[in-house]
Formats: C-alpha cells, sequence, structure tokens
C-alpha cells in the first residue's frame, strides 16, 4: 500500500447523486500524499449494484488497470446502466513507485434516462392568479422491508409566461413534511423546446406503512411525481401519484396583480387564515376539490444538474425601530433570497408586510427604488405580506417570491407601539441566502484592503447571480443575458465548480436556437421580447463559454454537446455578410454602458470574428475540420486590418476598440505594443477611470494582463474617483457590484459582469497563478508583489486538487510557499 490516499470521489460533479439522468456517466476523484513526488501512474474503477458486495464476482463494470494520470471526467463505458437503480464504485489508483491504494467506496443512483423512462401521467396547473394545489394519495405497503424509497418529481416552464418564468418551482410535502430543501425547482427552462427537469428525493423518513399523501404546489405548466421502492433482493416497485391527484386553486397565496408583466417572484401574499390545513396528511376532506386535469408528457426530460437551496443564514447586524410598528433590518450585505421571520403572538388577519430594498434612503428609511425596474413598467417596489392564523408562535418565510436585498422593511409587527425596544424575535430573523451549489475551496486575500473590497463585492455579486443559470441581477430582470455571461465566465469558472450550471444553461440555449441558427441573446427566452433579433457580440458567449469551460476543467464534453450548436450559430452569421464580405446590423446592445461607444457595424465584424476563432480552436480540440472557421476568421481580421487599423488606434482611438484589436490579436509583436502603449495613454489621461462599457472592460484588463502592465491595472482598482470601480464602496457602501460604473439610480447595484476581467486579474495577475494547458494539469506562478500588496494568500481549488499559494514581500526579500496539487 502507498502512502497515498484517494478522496472527494464524484460521479456527474456530484457527491453521491441521486437519479442523474446520463446513462454513462462521468467519475472524478483526487489524490494527496505525504510525499512530493508522487504522481498517479494508473487507476482501476470498478462498479456494483449497491444490493450486492462490491467484490470481484459482483461486479457489473471493470475499467481494468487504465494507465493515465487522468483523475477528473472519466467515462463510464461498460454495458448499460439501468434506470432508477443503486450502484456503488471504488477508485483504485496506482503511483509513479508502483504502489497502490483503495478508496473509500462512493455511491450514485440513475434516474431515467429518457421520457420514455418517466412513470407517471402529466397534470396540468390551472390557477390564474397564484399556484395550484394538488394532493396525491398514495399507499405503501410493507414499507418494513424497503431498502430504498425515492421520491421523482419533474416540472415544466411556467405556467403562465412571464408571470411565472423566472419562479417556475414546486413546494412538496410528504405527510405534511418538506420534502427536500431546494429552492426554485427546477429553475428557469426554455419555452420552445418541451422540455422537462426533474429531482430525486430519499423519503425514507417521511412516510409511513398504508396511507400516505404527497403534496404539492406548484407554478409549473405540467407536473409529475412517482414513487420508486426496492425491496432488499433488488425488486423495484413504481407508484405513480399523478393518477389520483386532487387539484384546487383555493388557496392561501396571491403571487401578482394582474397587468403587471414584469412581477414574477417580487410579491408574495400569504393569507394563513385561508390556508389548506391538512391537505397534505391522510384523512382530509377534499369535497370541494377536482380531479386533475391531464396533459401530454413533454419531450425531453433530464435531471436538474444546477439545484439551488439556501446556502446561507445571515443575522441582521442592526434592527432599528421607525415608528410604531415598523422595523429596518440591515443584514450587512446584499444577497438574493427571502426572509425567515419568526412572530410572537401576532394578531389573526393583521398583515405582517415586508419591503425588500438594497439600499437605504439619506434620512435612514428603505429605499426601495434601489430594486425597482422602472424601464420595464413596475414602480411597486418588493413586498411580501403575510396574514396570521394568531397562534402563538408562526413563522413566515416566503416560498414563491425572491428578492435581491440588504435591508429589510417589517411593517405591522407585532409589538407594542409605545415601546421603544424591538421585539426579541426581530433578533431571530434570517436573510435566507439563496443560489446554485457551486462553492469550491477557491479563495483570494492581498494586504491591500481596497483590493480585498474589490473582489468581496465581485464574488458576492457573482454568487447572488448564479442561480440554476447565469444571471444578470436578482432584483429587476433575472434573465439569463448571454453577453453578462460571457464576461464573467472565466472568473467564475476559476472561483465556482460551474461545469454542470453551463452544461445546463447552454442546453437551454440549444433549445432556444432558431431553426435559421440565430441564437437569442436572453435564455431561456422571451420569445414576445427578442422576437428573433440578432445581436453577434451578446450571442458569442456561446461559443466562448464552452471553450473556457473546458479550459477550466478539462472536459470535453461541454464542447461536444454544444459543437452542433454553435456550428449553426457560425453558418447563420456567415450567411449576414454582403457582397464586401462585411456585416451590417447584427448588433443590439453594442458595448453596454459605455461612456465611448464602440460603433455597431465593427461589433459585428469583430464577434463574428471571435466566434470563429473559438469554434476553430474547439473543433481542433475535437478532431473536426476547422478549416470553414478558420478561413472566416482570417477573412475577417483583413477586413478589420485594413479598414481600421490607425496610427491614432484602432477604430476611433477609443478604448473599447484598442482593447478588442489586442484582444483580436490584430496586431503581433512591436506593434501590438505600440497600440498597447495607445492604450495606457488613453487610461492615464481619463486618470485611470474607464471610457469603455461591459465588453471593453471585459478585454482590456485581459489584455493589459497578459501584456504585463500590472501597474496600470492596480491604478484603475484604486481610482476612487466618480466613474470608478471603488466609487461604488467609498461613496455608495456598496457590497455588490453596479451595472454602471457612472451609477445611475435606475440602474441595477447588483450586477456582476463589469467586474468579470478584474475578478480573473486578481487570480491570475495579482496572484499570478495561470494554467498553460486544460484543467490546470500545467500552470505558471508569478505573483505580483508591491509596496502596498507585501502579502497574497490565494487557492485554486483545481480538478487535480487545490493550489494553495502564499506569498510574502519584505525587507527586500521575498518568500514564497506553494502547495501543489498531487502529481
Amino acid at each position: 500500500m502507498g502512502k497515498f490516499e484517494i478522496f472527494d470521489l464524484k460521479c456527474e460533479y456530484l457527491f453521491s447523486p441521486l437519479g442523474i439522468s446520463d446513462p454513462n456517466p462521468r467519475f472524478s476523484f483526487k489524490l494527496r500524499s505525504s510525499e512530493s513526488k508522487d504522481m498517479q501512474s494508473a487507476y482501476r474503477i470498478t462498479l456494483a449494484k449497491c444490493a450486492e458486495d462490491l467484490s470481484a464476482e459482483n461486479y457489473v463494470y471493470d475499467s481494468g488497470k487504465i494507465y493515465s494520470k487522468r483523475c477528473y471526467a472519466i467515462r463510464y463505458n461498460g454495458s448499460p446502466l439501468s434506470p432508477f437503480s443503486s450502484y456503488a464504485w471504488r477508485v483504485t489508483v496506482w503511483n509513479n513507485k508502483g504502489e497502490w491504494a483503495n478508496s473509500e467506496i462512493a455511491f450514485f443512483e440513475t434516474g431515467a434516462f429518457a421520457i420514455s423512462d418517466w412513470r407517471a401521467p402529466w397534470i396540468s396547473a390551472t390557477n390564474t392568479n397564484g399556484p395550484t394545489y394538488v394532493r396525491m394519495p398514495f399507499t405503501l405497503k410493507n414499507k418494513s422491508e424497503a431498502v430504498r424509497e425515492r421520491l421523482f418529481i419533474a416540472s415544466t416552464v411556467g405556467a403562465f409566461g412571464p408571470l411565472t418564468f423566472c419562479v417556475n418551482q414546486a413546494y412538496v410535502t410528504i405527510n405534511g413534511k418538506r420534502v427536500g430543501n431546494d429552492e426554485l425547482f427546477p429553475g428557469q427552462i426554455s419555452e420552445k423546446k418541451e422540455r422537462a427537469l426533474y429531482c430525486c428525493y430519499d423519503i425514507k423518513d417521511l412516510t409511513q406503512e398504508g396511507e400516505n399523501v404527497l403534496g404539492a404546489v406548484i407554478l409549473s405548466a405540467a407536473f409529475s411525481a412517482f414513487i420508486v421502492t426496492e425491496d432488499i433482493c433488488g425488486q423495484l416497485e413504481f407508484i405513480p401519484l399523478t393518477e389520483n391527484a386532487l387539484t384546487s386553486g383555493a388557496g392561501p397565496y396571491t403571487l401578482w396583480d394582474k397587468g403587471v408583466e414584469d412581477q414574477a417572484g417580487k410579491r408574495e401574499n400569504y393569507d394563513a387564515t385561508e390556508e389548506c390545513v391538512g391537505f397534505d396528511i391522510p384523512g382530509y376532506s377534499f369535497d370541494a376539490w377536482e380531479k386533475a386535469e391531464f396533459v401530454k408528457p413533454p419531450e425531453i426530460l433530464c435531471a436538474q444538474t444546477a439545484k439551488a437551496n439556501v446556502i446561507e443564514s445571515l443575522a441582521p447586524i442592526s434592527v432599528k425601530k421607525i415608528g410604531g410598528t415598523h422595523f429596518l433590518l440591515d443584514f450587512g450585505k446584499t444577497v438574493n433570497g427571502h426572509i425567515y421571520l419568526p412572530m410572537k403572538n401576532p394578531t389573526r388577519a393583521r398583515r405582517v408586510s415586508v419591503a425588500y430594498a438594497e439600499a437605504v434612503l439619506p434620512n435612514g428609511e428603505l429605499d426601495p427604488t434601489s430594486t425597482v425596474n422602472f424601464q420595464r413598467g413596475e414602480f411597486a417596489p418588493h413586498i411580501d405580506s403575510y396574514i396570521p392564523r394568531g397562534d402563538e408562535y408562526e413563522i413566515y418565510e416566503p416560498r414563491f417570491s425572491n428578492h435581491s436585498f440588504r435591508y429589510a422593511m417589517v411593517m405591522n409587527f407585532p409589538a407594542q407601539m409605545w415601546s421603544d425596544d424591538c421585539p426579541e424575535e426581530l433578533f431571530l430573523a434570517r436573510a435566507q441566502f439563496v443560489h446554485s451549489h457551486v462553492l469550491k475551496q477557491t479563495s483570494f486575500f492581498c494586504s491591500d484592503a481596497d483590493i480585498n473590497a474589490l473582489y468581496e463585492i465581485s464574488h458576492l455579486s457573482e454568487r447572488d447571480n448564479i442561480v440554476t443559470i447565469p444571471m444578470d441581477c436578482p432584483s429587476r430582470e433575472r434573465h439569463g443575458w448571454l453577453g453578462d455571461a460571457l464576461v464573467t465566465a472565466e472568473a467564475e469558472c476559476i472561483q465556482f465548480d460551474m461545469q454542470t450550471l453551463y452544461e445546463s444553461w447552454l442546453r437551454t440555449i440549444g433549445d432556444d436556437q432558431n431553426e435559421c441558427g440565430n441564437l437569442q441573446y436572453i435564455s431561456p427566452c422571451l420569445s414576445e421580447r427578442i422576437n428573433g433579433k440578432i445581436d453577434i457580440p451578446w450571442c458569442t458567449a456561446a461559443v466562448m463559454i464552452p471553450y473556457f469551460t473546458y479550459m477550466e476543467y478539462g472536459d470535453k464534453t461541454i464542447l461536444e454537446k454544444s459543437f452542433p450548436m454553435i456550428e449553426r450559430w457560425c453558418r447563420f452569421i456567415d450567411s449576414l455578410k454582403d457582397e464586401n464580405a462585411f456585416i451590417k446590423g447584427g448588433v443590439r446592445w453594442g458595448d453596454h454602458t459605455a461612456l465611448q461607444p464602440m460603433d455597431h457595424d465593427w461589433l459585428g465584424i469583430i464577434y463574428y470574428c471571435f466566434s470563429m476563432q473559438y469554434t476553430a480552436k474547439i473543433a481542433d480540440i475535437l478532431g473536426k475540420d476547422a478549416s470553414f472557421f478558420k478561413s472566416c476568421e482570417k477573412s475577417a481580421k483583413l477586413i478589420l486590418k485594413n479598414k481600421l487599423l490607425k496610427n491614432k488606434g484602432f477604430g476611433g482611438g477609443i478604448q473599447g476598440d484598442i482593447a478588442h484589436a489586442l484582444a483580436l490579436h490584430l496586431v503581433e509583436g512591436e506593434e501590438a505594443k505600440k497600440y498597447a502603449r495607445m492604450l495606457v495613454a488613453d487610461i492615464e489621461k481619463n486618470d485611470y477611470r474607464l471610457t469603455c462599457g461591459a465588453l471593453g472592460i471585459y478585454h482590456l484588463i485581459n489584455v493589459l494582463s497578459e501584456l504585463g502592465y500590472h501597474d496600470v491595472i492596480y491604478k484603475i482598482a484604486k481610482c476612487d474617483a466618480k466613474g470608478s470601480f471603488l466609487y461604488w464602496i467609498k461613496h455608495y457602501g456598496a457590497t455588490t457590484a453596479f451595472e454602471n460604473l457612472n451609477y445611475i439610480d435606475w440602474e441595477s447595484r447588483n450586477h456582476p459582469f463589469l467586474m468579470g476581467s478584474l475578478n480573473k486579474w486578481f487570480y491570475e495577475g495579482i496572484a499570478g497563478i495561470r494554467k498553460t494547458s486544460p484543467a490546470y494539469e500545467s500552470f505558471t506562478v508569478s505573483p505580483y508583489l508591491t509596496e502596498s500588496i507585501n502579502e497574497i494568500k490565494t487557492k485554486i481549488e483545481t480538478p487535480y486538487g487545490v493550489i494553495d499559494l502564499t506569498a510574502k514581500k519584505a525587507h527586500n526579500k521575498t518568500s514564497y510557499a506553494i502547495e501543489v496539487p498531487f502529481g
């Protein structure tokens, strides 16, 4: 046996997942050793049905000894796995000395591999002003003999278009107890393809022998559920639940007002006096309920791999009385989610409301306009309200709303108006921080407090917006804008575990793709809003993000699955060229938020060029013919060189133009250095404030970093004048990134896209950790140490393990401590 250890075993990038939908899953593991020169030379993966021992005679799969140092994204290639089955697996690893070690046994369970595997009918939601209540009775016989009980629930798109687009979800109980802890299930899905997402839950502790009831409160257009039990002999029994379902539109929820388009999830009214008490337990009287209406099944079904949960609960850092029975709670930082509000002795039927906001007014009161989307005709603040039953102790936690907030104004809270004290239960209130499970061991710290503050607001804003898809902002639109995701993708890949979330979202982007090949610049797509408009820069994200994801994690799956969509996109934009091989139009949002906007026609051909360039890279990686894409890139670059390269700079000589020319490598060598000096001169002329927008800033910081201008980027980061990143913190007390460097009151205050490449620079520039091959199989370390940044502590979790860097500079001496992953 060797002195090394195998750990972190994952199937489909998850620990012991239930209900995976890929019949050929991927296995990953990590290694650590007490000896620095240890390297993996080979591995072996063995697999058995869980009802059997993981011993040789029971193997259903044995990879044999594979001579490879690969430890991630190892694709199962054995005989077909069975749906709805439980498997045990183990890894054996040999090091370069011939020593070997076994891992602990890990587990995973399969679910439905296709819609044909699904075992229950689909029911429709019919309530026009809120969710539909569903009661599904079922009987369990011989429960004591069951070794597994699993509930599978599935949901399609939201029932009422934009009203439920962003909060398509189901809340499920068994015998009155909540099933799982998922929020916003199943998440945003394309309306174009008939797709459903499902989740699987262990319910053995929730059921009882004999009669049981599953209750569901749903906002989706179609919903289905069934139970799978397995006995000690491995025999499966399927219990469809929806075939005997009863539904009701009556209940305590009112979720939106008619005629207000963009309200989804921004308001929940819950009247506890109207609760369907006991509807989800045996013995309930259901005389007024109706038989469920059935709809045809969706065409495509897969597991939700980017589930969102309450990841963190924040206690208020202050509670202030604002006259009478109104109280302002400050949770210290802006998060995405909802409130948890306990109440003692609330008066029956006396409404308690909670208004949410990202900011307060100068007089200290809530500023509800900080989260209102005026551009979309929205004027009312985000408010949830609760009408109590009048019990001694009640808890309100919204189920169908989602907010971006630092502050919550609790109105009409049960309290004595003449008392100056704040009720003690308000200090037990919590801001429930909701996002997808993407956190990993990556972290950044340096000795410059301003840099750390910028990192924190960028990191938090990114977390706030990773909610089953990468969103633009959690307060206003909560949409999957492709351009926003493009400029944050590299930073988010470094900091978070984005592999399966990006795979899921790119699948949605493919669902939304038009027959002609055009992609939507928002996905999931609100068809009536976009209506086939073309935006080449924004949609180039669908090409570049798969490449970035592959480079970070080393898994070709995302390239293989995305390539047909990408190729159709490239053929489409190539068809837009005129007789001079130039593209006119095709750009809608441009260099969004720029003080000096770039010419739209040039942006179109620039991102045409990026699309072709990255598609050629992907084709090469996959062993496909890349000649068409390389030819298109070459001709587009020639046009750009002939038309736009000038002595004063590329195009108009503005920051965005030059940054894009350098990012495209239109010039090399001394010419590139000349244009870089022009860019730096313009930045200096503007006192280190940036005049470009989201696309320009992304490329500007990247190219300056690649060319070694770290001093310039540092001065950009340290600038605290109006129109700078640091101004948000110094002037507004920001805890998240803003939508505009020159903040405008009606724009978002929780919008990470301007800081994507700056956040990337913290890791690749300041910490100086740069991968030189996919998945950090090789990398370089070159920290940026100055008088102000004299200490750096940074970790990057890679597929091989954690790179841990500590660098210090003191008394003209520099010291480094670097922990390198196994091998």
